[in-house]
């Protein structure tokens, strides 16, 4: 699960701040990580780094697929777990 919530965070630094949607991240941890992990894995994790406030999560309102940016917490937790 570490390697994910890391992956996780490394893919949206990589974002520059901009909204990455959940397929989007959840096609890449699959292709990124061995072995993938699953839609369900990926959701709990997002969660979890979301309620540690190390990322946003922003549901469009007009429907469609939730939206991820890394915050400072999280560029913060991403930099003292690479060093």
């Amino acid at each position: 699960m570490l390697n994910l919530n890391l992956e996780i965070l490394r893919t949206l630094d990589q974002c520059q701040g901009y909204l990455l949607p959940e397929p989007a991240l959840v096609n890449h941890l699959r292709l990124a990580l061995a072995p993938p992990p699953l839609t369900a894995e990926t959701r709990a994790a997002l969660n979890g780094l979301e309620a540690r406030r190390l990322v946003v999560g922003v549901q469009p309102e007009l429907g469609g697929p939730r939206k991820w940016r890394l915050t400072e917490e999280g560029k913060a937790e991403l930099l003292a777990n690479t060093i």
